[in-house]
């Protein structure tokens, strides 16, 4: 939780990443297991010894047991780059990049998919997905620009709402 607030988006808005990190610390953790932050800046936000564990070697071993075809790895936007990168060497794949913009806290606009998707087999590499709002909407934009199949892997996947029925419907 809070992952996502690493910094500050409007004036005297808290960084509550930080504040997160001082109560686990106060609570009296002496050591950490971190699994695949939002941003790798919080790490530093905890006054302890932390271990900042990556999921992307065991996704890609998995998806590569699901007869995936001609597969791209893509990022659902710029911050998910290096995620991407993770398992597109794994699978010696090449990486696709989507271009959203967000005109509210649930709401996503897919403005453009840059990458080679059509008649492969997709698999979006996210970290947190909550609404599955950017998940619909990328997985829309590859359809339309010819993927076979799209595939979406989360380290964090919260799920709220109608977020699981939104992302098989608009996955498969």
């Amino acid at each position: 939780g809070y992952a996502r607030k690493e910094r500050k988006t409007q004036p005297r808005e808290p960084i509550t990443a930080k504040l997160i990190a001082n109560f686990i610390t106060l609570a009296g953790a002496d050591r950490l297991l971190l699994l695949d932050l939002h941003a790798e800046a919080i790490e530093g936000f905890f006054d302890v010894p932390t271990d900042h564990l990556s999921p992307h070697r065991i996704i890609s071993e998995y998806l590569l047991t699901r007869g995936l075809k001609n597969i791209t790895v893509v990022a659902p936007d710029a911050g998910g780059g290096r995620r991407a990168e993770l398992v597109a060497n794994q699978l010696k794949a090449p990486i696709a990049f989507g271009y959203k913009r967000r005109s509210g806290d649930d709401e996503v606009e897919m403005i453009a998919v840059s990458g080679d998707v059509k008649g492969r087999d997709c698999v979006v590499v996210e970290d947190i997905i909550t609404t599955g709002g950017t998940s619909s909407k990328l997985a829309q934009s590859l359809h339309a620009q010819g993927a076979n199949r799209v595939i979406v892997a989360a380290s964090h996947p919260v799920l709220t709402g109608n977020a699981i029925t939104r992302a098989i419907k608009d996955a498969c």
